[in-house]
């Protein structure tokens, strides 16, 4: 999904319809902004606790690395599709 959206003088942009469903953001949400390698990543702000929840895991991941357990690349992506699929949270992909 893409949108172009408008910046006012003020800085502001609106989101449109089909980014806040996607988003699943309503009025008076916060939405957190991070800037990553090319561009920006868009979540709501309730879902910090599970990216803060992903990190535990992939710390997790290291720990068994450091015992001499390896993991494959296939391996890593699904302990990360995992966490995010159970902390039900919601973004732009």
């Amino acid at each position: 999904m893409e949108a172009i959206l408008t910046m006012t003088e003020r800085g502001q942009v609106t989101l449109r319809k089909e980014l806040r469903e996607r988003l699943g953001a309503r009025p008076g949400d916060k939405i957190l902004v991070r800037a990553v390698e090319n561009g920006l990543l868009f979540t709501s702000a309730d879902s910090r606790a599970s990216l803060e929840e992903t990190r535990a895991r992939l710390a997790a991941l290291n720990k068994a690395h450091d015992n001499g357990i390896r993991l494959t690349l296939d391996e890593i992506k699904k302990g990360i599709e995992d966490a995010y699929a159970e902390s039900g949270a919601k973004g732009l992909r």
